[in-house]
């Protein structure tokens, strides 16, 4: 069913848009992904407006004028996200990298926002542009539980923003008011779908070793971790989730191929339950904390990798790093615990230890992955915890 109180754009066009010479000549535009120059090939080129994109009629004529050209693109952006096995997060990610040659950001912003919806809906999603007080805001349909970006309902739909950081995630939506440009929905589109089940991989170059130091037990222990730091840009702005996805990130081949041997070597003659341990004391005394807040200005939840990569995270982040550790040597039940202001990790093993969380029949122990002081553990045993996510293996 199409929404009939929206008006509708027609994206698909039966012939060539009336000034585009479609014998004009094959065009190339070099495009670096996950450090690999892909060289598209389309006819023609953008098609400047003949005034600024200031206005929702604006907007939409440079839509018409565009959308066959943009059209081209779809084919080859599809293989490589066949080819890389991408994420409909990475697939955005790539997107974004070619709207930024076809119109660079700094240049136009409007069009380059623009180029991105055309791209979005020729590759299958469905998404919408909203204008006002010279703002132009890009959402997408998807049904993920997203916290800190904005959500637009119509109909049955839900759209997220995609580009609210482009405003320093600070829009006083009281105050201003959004006018959707034309678009189309349908009844069942392509939902953008945040959950990240697997990395891409990099090619050889820009890797780097990182070296882990912490204590256990008295003595130093310290483990190189190869790393590729440009992989952080594509997490730059990927939003707040469920702990659910966040928890369940993957780590990339080559981080998990330095990484998991290595751990698994070091609690091979431990037991379960000391094992456990020391992949907690891993995390928490290998990594500098510090608060969201401080550190990035604003709420962000960082996958386990990035939590490797990044200078200093916080307690989710850490939690999300322990559980990911733990699910990889030794795939165990676990639960996320969610306190007032800070997370830690139950994890269920045959030997228990003091501190038990029950839940559904069973008895979790529950380990701390950041650093605490005397007073926050005097706090946190007065506070009730509630069960934010629940793991139980498959096994």
């Amino acid at each position: 069913m199409i929404f009939a109180y929206i008006l509708a754009i027609a994206l698909v066009f039966a012939g060539p848009v009336h000034g585009q010479d479609s014998s004009k000549e094959e065009n190339a535009w070099p495009v670096d992904f996950l450090g690999e120059t892909h060289t598209l090939k389309a006819i023609g080129s953008i098609q400047p407006p003949g005034e600024p994109l200031a206005s929702k009629q604006s907007i939409t004529l440079f839509l018409k004028n565009n959308y066959e050209f943009i059209q081209q693109f779809t084919k080859e952006i599809n293989s490589i996200k066949r080819e890389k096995n991408l994420s409909d997060w990475y697939h955005y990610q790539l997107i974004r990298r070619v709207a930024q040659q076809l119109t660079p950001k700094e240049t136009d912003y409007f069009q380059y926002t623009a180029v991105k919806f055309m791209l979005l809906h020729a590759s299958g999603f469905s998404p919408l542009l909203a204008y006002g007080d010279q703002k132009l805001l890009l959402y997408v349909a998807s049904s993920n539980t997203i916290y800190n970006l904005p959500i637009k309902k119509i109909g049955s739909q839900q759209f997220v923003c995609m580009n609210y950081h482009d405003y320093a995630y600070s829009i006083n939506f009281n105050q201003i008011q959004f006018e959707i440009i034309e678009y189309t929905v349908v009844e069942h589109p392509q939902q953008f779908n945040y959950a990240i089940t697997s990395i891409p991989k990099f090619t050889e170059q820009g890797f780097t070793n990182k070296t882990i130091s912490f204590n256990y037990r008295g003595k130093k222990q310290s483990i190189s971790i190869e790393v590729q730091p440009e992989s952080m840009d594509y997490f730059r702005n990927y939003p707040v989730i469920d702990y659910r996805f966040q928890f369940n990130v993957p780590f990339s081949q080559t981080v998990y191929n330095s990484l998991i041997p290595t751990l698994r070597s070091k609690t091979k003659h431990l037991s379960t339950r000391k094992g456990v341990e020391y992949l907690m004391i891993f995390v928490r005394d290998g990594f500098e904390f510090e608060t969201d807040t401080k550190y990035f200005g604003r709420e962000k939840r960082l996958s386990p990798e990035e939590t490797i990569l990044s200078e200093k995270s916080d307690c989710e982040d850490r939690s999300a790093l322990f559980f990911v550790l733990v699910k990889e040597l030794y795939n165990l039940p676990m639960i996320v615990l969610s306190y007032p202001e800070h997370v830690n990790v139950g994890v269920w093993t045959s030997d228990k230890r003091k501190n038990q969380y029950w839940h559904n029949t069973l008895a979790y122990s529950i380990y701390e992955p950041t650093p605490q002081t005397v007073q926050s553990k005097e706090y946190l045993k007065n506070m009730r915890a509630e069960v934010a996510y629940e793991y139980l293996p498959k096994k």
